[in-house]
């Protein structure tokens, strides 16, 4: 599974930001007939992350590639077929970027790689923004 995989850069910025209540990471499972419940619960439990602010999301597999691809602008999915690769990656070859949104505008993309201390500061400008705007509106 990928969050597993991938997890260690996301677990650092996400024990930094945790107690933030406008923070929350979200994953996508592009597996879902794989990627069970109590199998994402485990995950969880074991990264000791929090439900509240750390989200596992699935949806029928269709719908949330097109999703992906067309509405958060992610590469296309494809299913690997070199049992070497599949036993290295998994099974499906998709995007591992990163995406920030403040609220529901999508602020920046990045491909895997991005320095954390990058990632860091668009946070905090992130978080920043979001209080600028609530506070506007009282």
């Amino acid at each position: 599974m990928c969050a597993e995989r991938n997890s260690s850069s996301l677990v650092e910025i996400y024990n930094e930001f945790k107690d933030d209540s406008e923070f929350v990471v979200t994953c996508f499972s592009v597996d879902p007939e794989n990627d069970t419940e109590e199998l994402l619960s485990s995950v969880r439990d074991g990264l000791k992350l929090e439900k509240n602010n750390w989200w596992f999301l699935r949806a029928e597999r269709e719908e949330l590639w097109e999703f992906m691809t067309k509405e958060m602008f992610f590469t296309t999915i494809k299913e690997r077929t070199d049992p070497i690769h599949i036993a290295q990656k998994g099974r499906w070859a998709h995007d591992m970027g990163y995406q920030l949104y403040r609220g529901d505008t999508l602020v920046y993309k990045w491909d895997v790689g991005l320095p954390l201390d990058q990632l860091r500061g668009e946070i905090k400008d992130a978080l920043v923004g979001i209080r600028k705007a609530v506070e506007s509106t009282k």
